[in-house]
């Protein structure tokens, strides 16, 4: 049981890092596969695109826990997923097209996640 994530105060059990991991976060290696093709490979990028998804795993699932509902994480997955692919096309293929998306949620949500995590369900 850990009291903090990302130094808000929040409670977040070892199931949740778990989750996160096994879940959301290493399936995401699989976006490079493609047997159809044969393809095989994982990239730098992948590796990024992995290692986001394991930590927005863990946020998501410091939300499913804080709320008891999985609807605001799926919303959530949604805007990132959204705005990656769909407001930069352009850059759909490289490392901003991860990187982009992650700073404006970032700053988007820093202050209604921070409220969020200190509000009582």
């Amino acid at each position: 049981r850990y009291n903090s994530l990302l130094g808000f105060k929040c409670v977040w059990h070892q199931g949740t890092l778990i989750t996160a991991v096994l879940y959301f976060g290493l399936p995401h290696i699989l976006t490079d596969v493609n047997p159809f093709t044969g393809d095989f490979g994982v990239s730098a990028q992948t590796l990024l695109i992995a290692a986001s998804a394991c930590f927005l795993g863990l946020i998501f699932g410091v939300m499913r826990e804080k709320t008891g509902d999985i609807l605001l994480p799926t919303v959530t997955h949604f805007s990132v997923v959204y705005s990656t692919l769909s407001l930069f096309p352009a850059i759909a293929g490289g490392f901003a097209a991860v990187i982009a998306p992650m700073i404006a949620l970032f700053i988007f949500f820093l202050k209604p996640f921070q409220d969020f995590l200190n509000e009582k369900f």
